[in-house]
């Protein structure tokens, strides 16, 4: 049997049909590629975004704290210094020099207040420090006396009790100021006289007052902790 030809019609019908899939095949390329460079595009613009998002955050956390690098809180850091030298100065009875560190100590605790307000420093963190390095060096001396029977041993425990709760109360953590009591107020004092009695006395080479009575002190300054303690507690408490 001869084979059918196809008509006019027919041919030219299959030549748009060839043309017309060839037109696609070549269109399809062009596509995936302007297809692939939007993504690739949108990549960048996304990687540029999250690398800004993540360097606000990291300036967010790491604040420059200027507050922290103040003439107060390097006379703090000197006291800071001369904690646990006054210490050893006391436990190795080595008396002329634990009372120069001691009374070091004493002027630059009477000083940074002053120095803070003249010069306009005074801060949240600034009166952490300060009550940090009163409560650690008071810790650490009164220690040493307690070594030598000068202290009760139960003194410097509670002193260090007595400053953490303090701060997590007051919140000082969370940048809040801290909140003093009355009597708080006094121990921080106190703890600072009782230290100096027996320092004091041992390098100027007196008898009075004598051991037994300054031990009597502190255990006076153990309760009066423990009342400030239960006082601090009770407020928080209360509703």
């Amino acid at each position: 049997m001869a084979a059918t030809r196809p008509g006019p019609r027919t041919g030219r019908a299959l030549r748009c049909g060839r043309r017309s899939l060839a037109g696609r095949l070549r269109q399809h390329p062009v596509e995936s590629r302007a297809a692939r460079f939007r993504c690739r595009s949108q990549g960048h613009r996304g990687a540029l975004h999250r690398a800004s998002r993540t360097a606000q955050v990291g300036l967010a956390i790491t604040p420059v704290r200027p507050d922290l690098l103040t003439a107060a809180n390097a006379l703090s850091a000197v006291r800071l210094l001369t904690a646990p030298a006054c210490a050893w100065a006391a436990f190795t009875l080595h008396w002329p020099l634990a009372a120069g560190l001691f009374w070091l100590a004493v002027v630059t605790d009477l000083l940074d207040g002053p120095v803070a307000r003249r010069r306009g420093e005074v801060s949240a963190l600034g009166g952490l420090v300060d009550h940090a390095t009163d409560a650690l060096f008071c810790t650490v001396v009164l220690a040493s006396l307690a070594a030598l029977d000068l202290a009760p041993a139960i003194l410097p425990v509670l002193v260090a009790a007595a400053f953490l709760q303090y701060t997590l109360d007051s919140k000082a953590l969370a940048g809040k100021a801290l909140r003093t009591s009355r009597i708080g107020r006094y121990n921080g004092i106190a703890y600072f006289v009782l230290a100096g009695i027996p320092i004091t006395r041992n390098a100027l080479g007196w008898e009075w007052p004598p051991d037994g009575l300054v031990l009597g002190l502190g255990w006076v300054l153990v309760a009066t902790t423990l009342v400030s303690m239960a006082d601090r507690l009770r407020a928080v408490l209360q509703p």
